[in-house]
């Protein structure tokens, strides 16, 4: 540990890198969903990604190492928060809780509107998730995949980009 004053500078210093890195992140995951018009022209370089991926990303292990510096349990708790928060949003977006959510959505749709065909249930809940795919798009995926698991599949696959 070093002394007091230089201890607050690299906490400081590690907790804003942190911040900037981790506000990166959220700005990168924004401009990634807007369509490729109205992206920013610096974005539409071809390295212009990955480069802003490897700034951003530098700028979490800069600020977090700094913090180790002044302060290995807030370090510590820092990447604990991070691992929690990365590992939270990979459940969300797979394809297991996708099923489930879509499976429970279906449940309280149906017990409200039990009349309808499944099929028309299933494509309100994808067009309601997702108003820009449009309900020619929404018919044609459900069509193709009738039953709740293999939509989860196709709509997580959708979702994550893949």
């Amino acid at each position: 540990m070093m002394e007091d004053g230089g201890s607050v500078v690299l906490l400081t210093a590690g907790i804003a890198l942190v911040v900037v890195g981790l506000a990166a992140w959220l700005h990168h995951t924004h401009l990634r969903r807007l369509r490729a018009w109205d992206r920013p022209a610096w974005l539409l370089h071809p390295a212009a990604p990955a480069s802003y991926t490897a700034v951003r990303c530098a700028a979490v292990v800069a600020g977090w190492t700094l913090m180790a510096l002044a302060s290995p349990w807030l370090a510590g708790l820092t990447a604990a928060a991070i691992a929690a928060a990365w590992a939270l949003r990979v459940w969300v977006r797979s394809e297991r809780y996708v099923a489930r959510r879509l499976r429970a959505d279906l449940t309280a749709l149906r017990r409200r509107e039990p009349r309808r065909p499944e099929r028309e249930l299933l494509a309100r809940l994808v067009l309601a998730r997702h108003p820009e795919w449009g309900p020619e798009l929404v018919d044609r995926i459900v069509a193709d995949h009738p039953d709740t698991g293999s939509l989860a599949r196709v709509l997580a696959r959708m979702e994550r980009g893949r």
